[in-house]
């Protein structure tokens, strides 16, 4: 009898676990890897310049409560993005079950700070929520252990659609005394402003420019050669800009 019951038992449990399989199976959990891009897609927002007819990228760095219901955000993206406007339109994004992208908030964002010789500006945008999606800049021992042939992803708005990744290689740290090194993931006309990410999701710097050929005097894109302003460089600019304004939380 007791035999009899543990058998019964054993097909019971393997016949509900079959069962569950086909009918009620639940989504395998993503990758960590996964997780790690998405958050960087998060991070990435449009910059409209409408005075200029300018669009770019930017990078969410700060999310930071200064009052009730209030938020200061500050978007770090290029100078030649923003240009001389002194407003410009910040949109972010929502990413619907991991497949679709669309247009969240559009926000009036002011210049904070924008400097035609680094290429580098601050955008702040007030909000009613913080911002979840700030991305984490990489410390200056995580940029300083970046080497050739790591991998690195690249976040932005190119041609001015919605943000998406490409990914690519460290390619050459000796590119200028700007501060700026080389990377071979693809960028194009809209990725200016958007930013460059290691592995762990860090950020490692913000894409500026892409190489060029000339032919018949015309200038031919090369996607796969992009110039990024460094986390070093950029660091040491916001300190010198006062960028720890807000009280963090």
């Amino acid at each position: 009898m007791k035999n009899a019951l543990i058998c019964f038992l054993t097909a019971l449990v393997l016949f509900l676990s079959i069962f569950e399989s086909k009918y009620f199976s639940v989504a395998p959990s993503l990758p960590k890897e996964h997780d790690v891009r998405l958050g960087v897609l998060r991070s990435i927002v449009r910059i409209q310049n409408n005075v200029e007819r300018r669009v770019g990228s930017g990078v969410l760095i700060r999310s930071s409560r200064v009052a009730d219901n209030f938020y200061v955000n500050t978007v770090l993206t290029n100078q030649h993005i923003v240009g001389a406007a002194p407003q410009v339109s910040v949109e972010d994004f929502s990413y619907l079950r991991n497949k679709s992208i669309m247009a969240t908030h559009s926000f009036n964002g002011s210049i904070y700070k924008a400097d035609p010789k680094e290429d580098l500006a601050l955008v702040n945008f007030f909000s009613t929520t913080q911002q979840t999606n700030v991305a984490p800049l990489a410390s200056k021992y995580s940029f300083d252990n970046t080497c050739l042939t790591d991998d690195v992803t690249v976040g932005g708005c190119g041609m001015g659609f919605h943000p998406f990744l490409t990914r690519g290689l460290v390619s050459s740290f000796d590119v200028d005394k700007d501060g700026y090194f080389l990377i071979s993931a693809p960028a194009i006309g809209g990725n200016s402003g958007g930013g460059a990410f290691n592995s762990a999701g860090q950020l490692l710097g913000i894409v500026s420019r892409i190489g060029y050929l000339q032919e018949n005097a015309t200038d031919i894109p090369v996607t796969h050669i992009t110039f990024v302003k460094s986390m070093d460089k950029i660091r040491e600019w916001l300190n010198a800009s006062g960028f720890i304004t807000y009280k963090r939380t």
